[in-house]
């Protein structure tokens, strides 16, 4: 339907036309074409008129078209046609009670104005000559789209349309019938002319909630979606993972602040000539009558945000460190699968049926038991670790052997044996053998099961279950001097050694459910880490025994935990799994031999007024290193690495007896600050409070910061909070009065454009933060404002180059005796070191 009315976009033509983005080799041949096609065609908008005459995005998004598209704020999400012709999208709420689709068509040489149409989610094929609606597709014709098609019912249950491929692969939603409803994305090859049934993709990208959205690159090098995950920027973010060389999919990478937000971030989709993403940015509010409305708005950005995120070199990708292995019901059967501490990767290890599973020292195998005979008969397996050279142990018909533990030469496997006598008792009984199964030995002294060696070969195990009760207990591999360690009317199974020898992991149910529990190695010190209704189950220690991770059901599903090992900081990392073995070899982020560092600050010789790399080859590597925190009492130092893979990792050195070690707190999850008390940890809109030796579960701030889109949150002594945003906005504070907070306003400094990662004063004699002027020495640079004597803020004071450089620098804290400045200095596109100063520059300044 042709518009009759006068374009609303004439006055949108830009004067001067936008240079043409060349595109970098990982852009598919096809995508290139296509834009070539689009550049030769006389009849296409022009350079002016495209995109309706928007200037075009960099690296940070701007909301596109506001007046035209979204005026209301109502928008869901949209696209153009790859002849660049039309533009179709979808608003929903407000006027529109029902979801609505327009489309706004480029004829006469002009834009005309939107009107409604019956295309729903629409995806285009790459010629342009098909369009998909979700469930059904449509033909272009002389006089349109043709009436719509049914696509079959192998269809009928996805969700928000269809992406895809110049292999002709659909990518699309699926709207879940299990597991809670959260979705899920799935895939459909076209083989030999035939569409395949559905396949659903692996928990690399369907994990979270509310999986929707995918859009697969023309030439499925890359996939983006979005989903709730853990350890995202608001309650939905933008996600994407790259296609590695053996064909599988990349770890998700959350596309970062250049996309997200605090708010709801969704629908990613490139454009046809592959120059920028496209993607809905919102928020559900909360209307009068209880129900909730969408409010969001188109955005755009510059498409090399995707090339900015592909990993570096694609081949180490290739080589994820699984150092989790579990059992999960994924399938339907009880089958063995390899993830990592993230929950980023997992993969399934062939199609071993099993559980109980244990790592052998060197990490190369592992063994674990499988069930025969309808389940009457269960063998001791091993396997080698890429699920090759299956190997049955034990054949030994109507008996259950299962629980296998490797000896810490990795020669031998103990295991538990079940079964019923001839009177119809159970019996439980321990055994041994060569890992190859050859000599198979009872240890007849020992009547129980869930063996576990220690570094220097005893056995730890729990007796026999008689009386409702079985104890943890500690024997010599003969059987001999046995010594039971725990005393409860309870059942205790499960016992684990800490890699140091030093403590035992077990489960009990001495408080009424099965818990997880600590004991020293000889019995004293039981403490209780997990409290819940209901049951935590099989822990396994972390290689440098800092962590624990379990399964639990407190999620109504069993699902696999990781806690340090105080109980702190418990998060889920792997859904729909159970019995998890945690490798015990140290991993390559690991120093195998951590340096000896004693002393303050790392060891390190303090600078001079020379700012100098801090901590070289142990915090500043040839990686990004982000972010710089000491406790207040200089005994714990944390910051963030991305290694080689782009992956981020908060990062922990503590000082023990006047020596420092090394321990990865968990993937990153903001920039932290730690409070002048030492007692809250403020991870941008987040936080975390200090228990014992550790951390609690991460918290929101709640209103109004979850409402912004915070980088960095600090707190001065009177807890006056001081806080970025994402964009060019001011700094803000928000003061704590009577035991209240008020309100956030911008602070009145002269600041420039891009002002980032504040830092306070304790007493809030000084801030500093990091901006872009064009009167700096690089990139972004550090500045310091000073408060008056009438409490106003001085001029935005530039800390010079003994601090700054042509480099960029920016993320300034000083060190909690108020000695030193810490600050970032970017080396080059792949390396960002952590640098530091003596503080003294703060009072040169301060005197001037």
């Amino acid at each position: 339907m042709q518009d009759t009315k006068p374009s609303i976009l004439t006055k949108k033509r830009k004067m001067k036309t936008t240079k043409l983005i060349i595109l970098t080799c990982a852009i598919s041949l096809n995508t290139v074409f296509a834009q070539e096609n689009i550049e030769n065609d006389a009849s296409l908008p022009t350079l002016e008129d495209r995109y309706f005459g928007e200037k075009p995005p960099g690296l940070i998004p701007v909301e596109f078209a506001p007046d035209i598209v979204s005026p209301e704020g109502l928008f869901e999400g949209g696209g153009f046609s790859p002849d660049m012709k039309e533009f179709y999208f979808s608003r929903k709420n407000g006027n529109y009670v029902k979801r609505t689709f327009f489309v706004i068509r480029y004829e006469n040489n002009s834009w005309g104005h939107e009107s409604e149409t019956d295309i729903k989610w629409p995806k285009f094929s790459e010629d342009g000559n098909t369009i998909f609606g979700g469930k059904e597709y449509r033909e272009r014709t002389d006089r349109g789209w043709s009436e719509p098609k049914s696509q079959g019912e192998f269809l009928k249950d996805q969700a928000h349309g269809i992406s895809l491929s110049s292999k002709g692969t659909y990518y699309f939603g699926f709207n879940e019938k299990e597991g809670r409803g959260y979705g899920s994305i799935r895939y459909s090859r076209l083989i030999d002319g035939k569409r395949e049934n559905p396949v659903k993709m692996s928990k690399t990208i369907n994990t979270g909630r509310y999986i929707a959205h995918p859009f697969i690159a023309p030439d499925e090098s890359y996939l983006m979606w979005d989903a709730e995950r853990e350890g995202g920027y608001g309650d939905s973010d933008c996600y994407i993972s790259f296609r590695q060389q053996d064909g599988s999919w990349g770890a998700a990478i959350n596309m970062g602040t250049q996309i997200n937000t605090a708010s709801n971030e969704s629908s990613p989709s490139v454009t046809h000539d592959g120059e920028y993403i496209f993607f809905s940015r919102g928020d559900w509010e909360l209307k009068e009558d209880g129900s909730t409305n969408w409010v969001g708005k188109p955005y755009w950005v510059d498409a090399q945000v995707i090339e900015n995120l592909r990993p570096k070199n694609n081949e180490k990708t290739k080589s994820t460190s699984y150092t989790i292995a579990y059992s999960s019901r994924e399938t339907g059967n009880v089958e063995i699968y390899l993830g990592d501490t993230e929950g980023t990767s997992t993969i399934k290890s062939t199609n071993a049926k099993g559980g109980y599973l244990a790592w052998s020292p060197d990490g190369k195998q592992f063994a674990f038991y499988a069930k025969y005979d309808d389940k009457k008969t269960w063998s001791i397996h091993t396997m080698n670790s890429d699920g090759t050279n299956r190997q049955r142990l034990t054949h030994e018909k109507n008996k259950w052997d299962n629980s296998p533990a490797w000896s810490p030469d990795g020669t031998k496997i103990a295991f538990s044996r079940e079964y019923k006598d001839s009177e119809k008792n159970w019996q439980q009984e321990i055994w041994i053998m060569n890992s190859d199964g050859s000599e198979l030995t009872q240890i007849k002294s020992l009547k129980g099961g869930g063996p576990y060696f220690t570094p220097d070969g005893q056995i730890v195990f729990h007796s026999e279950f008689k009386d409702k009760k079985s104890e943890i207990s500690i024997a010599n591999i003969d059987g001999n001097n046995i010594v039971q360690l725990t005393h409860s009317v309870a059942e205790e199974w499960h016992p684990e050694v800490s890699p140091d020898g030093k403590r035992i992991a077990f489960m009990s149910d001495r408080d009424g459910n099965f818990e997880i529990y600590v004991m020293n190695i000889n019995g004293s010190n039981q403490k209780r880490l997990t409290n819940n209704d209901v049951g935590d189950w099989y822990p396994s220690w972390s290689p440098d025994g800092s962590q624990l991770i379990f399964s639990s059901l407190r999620d109504g599903e069993k699902d696999i935990y990781i806690m340090n090992t105080d109980g702190s900081s418990v998060r889920k990392i792997i859904s729909n799994a159970t019995s998890p073995a945690w490798l015990k070899i140290q991993q390559s982020d690991r120093q195998d031999k951590f340096p000896v560092l004693e002393g303050p600050y790392l060891g390190q010789k303090p600078p001079g007024s020379t700012a100098e790399v801090f901590a070289p080859g142990i915090v500043s590597t040839p990686l990004y290193e982000l972010f710089s925190a000491f406790t207040p009492d200089m005994k714990e130092f944390y910051f963030v690495r991305y290694d080689e893979d782009d992956k981020a990792s908060m990062i922990v050195l503590k000082s023990e007896n006047n020596q420092w070690q090394k321990s990865i707190v968990g993937p990153r999850v903001g920039e932290p600050f730690i409070s002048p008390d030492g007692k809250i940890m403020y991870l941008g809109r987040r936080y975390m409070e200090r228990i014992g030796d550790g951390w609690s579960e991460i918290k929101s701030l709640g209103t109004p910061y979850k409402d912004f889109s915070i980088m960095r949150l600090v707190a001065s002594s009177k807890g006056t909070y001081y806080f970025d945003t994402m964009g060019e906005e001011p700094i803000r504070y928000a003061r704590f009065i009577d035991g209240k907070r008020s309100a956030p306003k911008a602070l009145n400094i002269d600041f420039g454009k891009h002002n980032a990662h504040p830092w306070i004063a304790p007493d809030e004699s000084y801030l500093i933060w990091d901006d872009q002027r064009e009167s700096g020495y690089g990139g972004a640079d550090i500045y310091i404002s000073f408060k008056q004597q009438d409490d106003s803020w001085g001029p935005a004071i530039n800390m010079g180059d003994t601090v700054n450089s042509d480099r960029g620098d920016s993320y300034a804290t000083v060190t909690p005796d108020g000695k030193y400045i810490l600050f970032n200095r970017s080396i080059d596109e792949n390396n960002v070191d952590i640098y530091w100063v003596d503080a003294q520059i703060i009072e040169t300044l301060r005197s001037k």
